[in-house]
């Protein structure tokens, strides 16, 4: 693949330039500020669009920066070869990147054509835009080499004979497609499918398994777990109520019997004690009544004021009240009247007299009337539950109740005392058995929920193993060729490495070369920066050997050799020479002598 020629329209400072391009070497030696680095940024832009499209921060994003200074058509076109036929790219670049505008046509027929989509750079080159800055474009003091998540995807895509790339890895670590799996055997052949974008898959794996962990404090299952044990330990809290429900249930039972058996002994004491003075049964219970000395009802509640009282009583309270406030007005009006003389004061004030008496007499027949009134009442409702008073009266005098009424009264009372506390413990209990039903099913919910997302969870853990495993398996495949292309291009350059450091260069699963020197691993990063710039140059080139095979891309160089002494600069000039038998080179320097 190479270019043939280009055209800028406008781009940053250039406007309507052209260029043709040879075989081998193309110098572009020009001064600073001519406008070397916008050019070769026109052809990475060409190939991979824009930058920093994302970028909040205008000065981060390349539109932005590359817009023409004096207006006008904002791109260009490319006439480039590739696979045997020739093509022209034209682009067109707006404010935004929905008002770009891109067309391939053949160019010797001028007929678009759709052999290369948008994304023409990866597809060309099988790398992504950031591997395209890490190999085939090398920058002014920038030769280091950074092993990128593409570059090693373009290595593992040329090694497999696939086109694979980050931008269309199948979307199978997706945290939900890998939840649905029964198992991990089910996501052998997924791991081999994405090992080309390691890098992506890794994260999205990793970022899956931190967001489940069930040790970590943020993780769902972690929060899950302790959400279940605290549900346990209340549940543990409420494991008796259904006993105790019981338990309640046939003490209130029994103590209902036994009021039963109290209150037929109080009737039959009754007899015996009305046939022992020679009152009547119902004389007998007035004296002496469990109805009428308890705030217990028939049903073992408590009645309340309002219950005892009735309604009729609210009203004939409030009746009272009224003729009060008419006698007492009667009282004042006929006292005032008989002061100033007036015939009428007398008759008010003895309307107010008779209203008075009228009050006092008929609070004392409602007094005595509620009372024998409430006891006829009780007492019938104490006939009517126990068939007859006289139904007992056999019973009398055999030595079975001998105890006095009062006796039996009493226990009456405090037998309904205790159904009543019973019946609202019933209650409460009734309210917990509820609440014991309802966290029950919830934790079992619950539970079978944190089954499952533990589950999940070790399949993305067991997914992120055979992923790198995987990984470094495609990696053994092409370090190799990859160190012996670096060491091939290093000695181009000296052999200092060899007889003053006393080393040699390894590589690692990461693809990062280091030095061994007398024994110990050294870092790139520790050498000086003519000696960095060096192995970062072997290094990218040793990359597009191994990336690209037989299909020779061209390369960019702006300017590499600045950081090199003069002697490593002539090294790095006889380098291009070699490598222009194999590739096009696009060299721009501004300096002579580094021609």
């Amino acid at each position: 693949m190479r270019l043939l020629r280009l055209h800028v329209a406008n781009f940053g400072k250039i406007n309507d330039l052209t260029v043709d391009f040879s075989r081998g070497r193309n110098v572009f030696a020009r001064e600073n500020g001519w406008g070397k680095t916008t050019l070769t940024r026109f052809i990475k832009v060409m190939f991979y669009g824009f930058e920093g499209e994302r970028s909040k921060a205008l000065k981060d994003r390349e539109r932005n920066r590359y817009m023409p200074w004096q207006g006008g058509l904002y791109g260009g076109e490319i006439i480039f070869e590739a696979d045997g036929r020739t093509y022209m790219m034209r682009r067109e670049f707006g404010k935004k990147p929905a008002e770009d505008s891109y067309i391939l046509y053949n160019a010797d027929t001028m007929m678009a054509v759709d052999d290369f989509g948008a994304d023409v750079g990866e597809e060309l080159f099988h790398m992504d835009a950031e591997a395209f800055m890490n190999t085939i474009y090398i920058g002014e003091n920038d030769c280091n080499m950074e092993i990128t998540g593409g570059i090693s995807a373009a290595m593992n895509n040329r090694n497999q004979n696939n086109n694979v790339t980050e931008k269309n890895i199948p979307g199978v670590w997706d945290e939900a497609a890998i939840g649905s799996s029964d198992d991990i055997s089910s996501l052998n052949g997924l791991v081999d499918r994405d090992v080309a974008g390691y890098d992506v898959a890794d994260k999205r794996l990793k970022d899956a398994i931190n967001k489940l962990s069930p040790t970590r404090a943020t993780g769902m299952l972690y929060k899950k777990k302790q959400e279940i044990t605290a549900m346990e330990a209340e549940l543990r809290q409420l494991a008796d109520v259904e006993a105790k429900l019981d338990a309640t249930e046939e003490r209130v039972d029994m103590l209902g019997s036994r009021l039963a058996d109290t209150e037929r002994a109080y009737a039959v004491a009754l007899k015996s004690d009305a046939d022992k003075s020679g009152r009547s049964p119902r004389q007998s219970y007035k004296k002496d009544s469990v109805y009428s000395r308890n705030g217990i009802n028939d049903n073992g509640y408590r009645r309340s004021e309002e219950s005892d009282s009735g309604n009729n009583d609210g009203l004939e309270s409030r009746g009272t009240v009224i003729m009060w406030l008419l006698a007492v007005l009667m009282l004042i009006a006929g006292s005032i009247l008989i002061v100033i003389g007036k015939s009428l004061g007398v008759a008010m004030l003895a309307v107010g007299v008779v209203l008075v008496l009228i009050i006092v007499c008929h609070r004392k027949s409602s007094i005595y009337d509620d009372n024998g009134d409430n006891n006829d009442k009780k007492y019938s409702r104490m006939e009517y539950n126990h068939n007859e008073i006289g139904e007992y009266g056999d019973l009398a005098g055999n030595g079975q109740y001998d105890e006095p009424a009062a006796e039996y009264r009493k226990k009456a009372e405090a037998l309904r005392n205790e159904i009543f506390e019973g019946k609202t413990t019933l209650l409460k209990l009734r309210e917990k058995k509820t609440e014991l039903d309802r966290l029950s099913g919830k934790l079992e919910m619950l539970t079978e929920d944190y089954k499952k997302g533990l589950h999940k969870y070790k399949l993305l853990k067991e997914c992120r193993t055979s992923l790198k495993e995987a990984r470094e398996k495609y990696t053994l495949s092409y370090s190799t060729p990859l160190l012996e292309a670096f060491i091939k291009y290093m000695d181009m350059f000296d052999d200092y490495y060899k007889q003053k450091l006393n080393g040699t260069f390894i590589i690692d699963g990461e693809n990062n070369i280091s030095l061994m020197s007398d024994g110990a691993k050294r870092n790139i990063e520790s050498l000086s920066r003519g000696y960095r710039d060096m192995t970062g140059l072997a290094a990218r080139l040793g990359c597009i050997d191994v990336i690209c095979g037989e299909e020779k891309p061209f390369i960019i160089m702006d300017d590499p050799f600045a950081g090199f002494d003069d002697e490593h600069v002539k090294l790095g000039l006889e380098l291009l020479k070699t490598l222009e038998e194999q590739y096009q080179i696009l060299y721009f320097t501004c300096s002579s002598a580094r021609i």
